[in-house]
C-alpha cells in the first residue's frame, strides 16, 4: 500500500480470510498479519505505521458485528465499482498505448517521406 489510501480496501483480502469467516478466525488472522506488519518489525518501511493502522481498522470493523454487517452490505458494491475503475484504467492505458504507436508510426512515415524527397531533389 502507498502513503495515499486507495478508494477501496478489501479488509478480507488484507487479513487473508474469506468473507464468511468467524470472528475468532478473523482475530487469529489479524494476529498473524499484525506480527509481520507491525512498525517495530519494519523500521525500514516509512509506511509501516499507516499500513498497520489500516490493519487495525480492518480488525475493528470485521470483529464488530454491527460494523461488519454495514461493511458487508457495502462490500460487494464498493468492490464492483473499484474493479470497474481498474478495468477502465487498464482499457484507457491500452488505448493510449495504441494511439502512441499510431502517432509514432505516422512520424516515422513522414520522416521517411522527407528523406526520400530530399534524395530525389539531390538526384535531379
Amino acid at each position: 500500500m502507498s502513503a495515499q489510501q486507495p478508494d477501496f480496501i478489501d479488509y478480507y483480502l488484507l487479513l487473508g480470510v474469506s468473507c464468511d469467516e468467524s470472528i475468532d478466525k478473523i482475530k487469529k488472522a489479524y494476529r498473524k498479519v499484525a506480527l509481520k506488519k507491525h512498525p517495530d518489525k519494519n523500521p525500514d518501511n516509512p509506511n509501516a505505521a499507516h499500513e498497520f493502522a489500516i490493519l487495525v481498522e480492518a480488525k475493528e470493523i470485521l470483529t464488530n458485528k454491527v460494523k461488519r454487517m454495514k461493511y458487508d452490505n457495502d462490500y460487494k458494491e464498493r468492490k464492483m465499482k473499484y474493479e470497474h475503475r481498474l478495468e477502465k484504467k487498464k482499457k484507457d492505458e491500452q488505448r493510449r498505448s495504441q494511439m502512441n504507436k499510431i502517432r509514432q508510426q505516422g512520424i516515422n512515415d513522414l520522416l521517411q517521406r522527407e528523406k526520400r524527397a530530399k534524395e530525389q531533389q539531390r538526384a535531379q
